[in-house]
């Protein structure tokens, strides 16, 4: 059964699906990717505090809507990022973390979270509804809706993969 997320796993969960509402269709999601995602989350572990409340008081961030930050160009929005660590005091430390495990740009990181707390997300939604008596799946999925959506193959690489990412997602939960 599903346990809940502490509040640092959580709002990372929530960053990527809040702050990020941009997506590399390009990245092929594999194995060794998802590996080098999960080596760098937890290189930031340190770092949770800051990066819970990275953005909240940012001045760049306030520049865009969501809308408007997926419209830009992945460049743009890579350099918009860059922007708000500088503006947050923590670029070094990001890029340090980022260099380690091989990222170019925190944008880069952050798209591919996005991608994998979206496929998540819904197959804990999916597992959920699976769950349950049809009737009450029919009920709950009414009461919810179905905001959330993520490429098919993002969640059936995700499916694929989700005995590695429970346990990943374990080690951070209370």
């Amino acid at each position: 059964m599903l346990r809940r997320l502490n509040s640092w796993a959580a709002g990372v969960l929530l960053v990527l699906l809040v702050t990020a509402p941009f997506v590399s269709a390009q990245t092929v999601l594999t194995e060794e990717l998802l590996d080098r995602w999960f080596a760098t989350t937890e290189d930031f572990l340190p770092m949770q505090d800051v990066l819970d409340s990275l953005g909240q008081d940012s001045e760049v961030s306030k520049r865009y809507t969501s809308e408007e930050f997926a419209e830009l160009s992945l460049g743009k929005q890579n350099d918009v990022m860059d922007e708000i660590l500088q503006e947050q005091g923590v670029y070094s430390e990001v890029y340090q973390v980022l260099g380690a495990n091989d990222w170019e740009r925190a944008g880069e990181y952050m798209r591919i979270g996005e991608r994998l707390g979206k496929a998540i997300a819904v197959t804990v939604q999916n597992q959920m509804l699976a769950s349950l008596p049809t009737e009450q799946a029919q009920i709950v999925k009414e009461m919810t809706g179905s905001d959330i959506e993520a490429a098919p193959e993002d969640i059936a690489f995700v499916t694929e993969h989700w005995d590695k990412i429970e346990t990943f997602m374990a080690q951070y939960m209370q």
